[in-house]
């Protein structure tokens, strides 16, 4: 529909110039708006890596695929910084000794892992130029659980201490008879590296049974970790305590007898120590009684 001839006489040709061109760019804005939200909120990774728990010496699959078939990228990430392990065709030199992706399918980069210590670590998956990312984390059992029972005269004290490599460090809990302990535990955490738990109970007149459990708590993950599924590994290691009576008497023997072959020992050296003064004194003795038989043999007169 045409406008009327007054209004095209009120505007000048550059007013509707400079009109056009507002109007123009106005609207390439709102298409490169509506292509990039329909770009975002389209894009969905249908398969996401979860966190992970591997023993040493195994090894672990992370997997990640995009609704679009188009090529992903794999990410690390310690504490705030992160590294391209993959950029959607190659593995970066410094992962090669653990890592490896496999495309089967468009869109899917599965990613393989190797447990040695420098694979304890976050993982991101991206899809670039989107904003879809999903990221797990992969915690390194390298030595379960060793424990051992120590005695006082009044308690006992039980450690178990684990290895392990990764951000998210596992929890060792106690529990007797199926009730959890928390009071007179003591835990010590080196970040890495190693987790240690020590448990004091007052001696029993009865045989107890104590349980440690490794697990992990949803409140040690890494905030910065999309995947929220708890690791399912889960060791129990059972210490046996003994009554307070049979420990008594079990070290108690070992004291006695101890007491025993340390008086014998004493006893013995002392009879030595008097059978060799008595041979001193009889060989004393004995040369006085030579020397003197000599002398009274020189001084006896000669008969003519």
């Amino acid at each position: 529909m045409a406008f009327p001839d007054f209004v095209e006489i009120q505007h000048t040709p550059g007013y509707r110039q400079s009109s056009n061109r507002s109007c123009r760019l106005i609207n390439h804005i709102v298409i490169v708006a509506l292509f990039l939200c329909f770009t975002v909120t389209n894009c969905v990774l249908v398969e996401t890596p979860l966190n992970a728990v591997v023993v040493g010496g195994g090894s672990i699959e992370f997997k990640c695929k995009s609704d679009r078939g188009k090529r992903l990228k794999w990410l690390t990430q310690k504490n705030q910084s992160q590294l391209i392990l993959f950029n959607g065709y190659s593995i970066c030199k410094e992962a090669q000794s653990f890592c490896n992706v496999e495309n089967e399918e468009p869109g899917e980069f599965y990613l393989t892992l190797t447990a040695i210590d420098e694979a304890a670590q976050t993982y991101i998956c991206q899809e670039p130029g989107t904003e879809s990312e999903s990221s797990a984390d992969l915690i390194i059992i390298d030595r379960e659980a060793q424990c051992k029972t120590d005695y006082s005269t009044s308690h006992v004290i039980m450690t178990c201490d684990l290895e392990f490599r990764g951000i998210w460090a596992p929890e060792l809990e106690w529990s007797h008879n199926g009730t959890l302990i928390t009071e007179g535990v003591n835990v010590s955490i080196v970040s890495n590296k190693s987790v240690s738990s020590t448990l004091t109970v007052p001696l029993s007149a009865d045989v107890s049974n104590y349980t440690c459990t490794t697990r992990f708590d949803i409140r040690g993950k890494p905030h910065w970790t999309t995947s929220n599924n708890i690791p399912d590994y889960v060791s129990n290691s059972v210490l046996r305590v003994e009554a307070a009576q049979a420990f008594s008497e079990k070290h108690e023997r070992p004291l006695s007898a101890s007491r025993t072959s340390v008086g014998l020992v004493i006893g013995l050296l002392l009879a030595v120590i008097a059978v060799a003064v008595i041979i001193i004194y009889i060989i004393k003795k004995s040369r006085k009684s030579s020397v003197a038989g000599k002398t009274a043999n020189v001084n006896e007169p000669l008969t003519p």
